[in-house]
């Protein structure tokens, strides 16, 4: 039951009435004007996002610099891969062609001697 609605019994006497009347005013003129919330904190969302904002800039300039450096890497790779091969393909026409000159050497102090 509401306070106020005590002032509209019978029962009670006139004298409470006023002291709930009284005490109706006197805790409306205490109770202090109340404003919406207003959201305060406008600078830390901004500040957040700017950080967001900075982080994936980061973020994105170092994969790409972790890209170029794999692209970079894997050209060396083949390229080493290649210059390997070809020094062994080198190796094996020298060697054969050693064999060969030492072949024919033989065959000509056969001859000769």
């Amino acid at each position: 039951m509401q306070v106020s609605d005590l002032k509209s019994l019978a029962l009670i006497p006139s004298e409470a009435k006023r002291a709930i009347d009284s005490f109706l005013g006197e805790r409306s003129s205490s109770i202090p004007e109340t404003h919406a919330y207003e959201f305060q904190s406008h600078h830390i969302v901004d500040m957040l996002e700017k950080l967001l904002d900075k982080f994936i800039a980061e973020r994105t300039k170092r994969e790409q610099t972790e890209t170029l450096g794999l692209q970079a890497y894997e050209v060396l790779i083949q390229d080493l891969t290649a210059e390997t091969g070809n020094a062994k393909d080198t190796i094996k026409d020298k060697v054969g062609i050693k064999a060969d000159t030492l072949q024919k050497k033989s065959n000509r102090r056969r001859r000769s001697g």
